[in-house]
């Protein structure tokens, strides 16, 4: 998100992780504020930022918790999108309703794409700065649990899992 929005002209873009590798590589990779949610004020932040609120928020961890201060923290009229997926069967959400109803908030989800949007990504991908970073893991077929343990580590971004005989196109 931070790299296509980047790419495409957004900002100020802010930044809120509590891994420390990936704050590092948000900085680098051209956040304007990166902050760590455990340790510091992000709504004073993204309201020092923006006066009156981000125009889109995402969250991109399936946290349930996470949701009622996205929702704070997007502008009136602004877009929060939950490009996570949730636990099935996990606590209900609660929110103060009037957040979207008086602020006009969208409140929407993304839960896979469309053959034009996947054309798009393609034609931009190379245009993106850092790009090629992204996929920090390779794991073969039978290292599958180390992917697995790697992933519930939180280590790196993007893994990949080999297949043999697939050609990688």
């Amino acid at each position: 998100h931070l790299l296509l929005g980047r790419a495409l002209g957004a900002g100020p873009i802010i930044v809120s992780e509590p891994v420390a590798e990936r704050r590092a590589l948000a900085a680098r990779w051209g956040a304007d504020i990166v902050l760590d949610p455990e340790a510091d004020d992000v709504r004073g932040a993204v309201m020092d930022a923006t006066g009156e609120g981000a125009d889109a928020v995402i969250v991109s961890v399936g946290i349930n918790a996470l949701v009622p201060p996205a929702l704070s923290l997007v502008r009136p009229q602004g877009t929060v999108n939950l490009f996570a997926g949730f636990p099935k069967g996990g606590d209900p959400v609660p929110f103060d309703p009037n957040l979207v109803h008086y602020g006009e908030v969208i409140l929407t989800g993304s839960q896979n794409a469309t053959t034009d949007q996947y054309r798009r990504t393609v034609q931009l991908i190379g245009h993106v700065p850092h790009y090629d970073e992204l996929l920090t893991n390779r794991y073969t077929v039978e290292q599958g649990p180390e992917a697995y343990e790697s992933r519930l580590a939180l280590a790196g971004l993007k893994s990949l899992v080999e297949f043999p005989g697939v050609d990688e196109r």
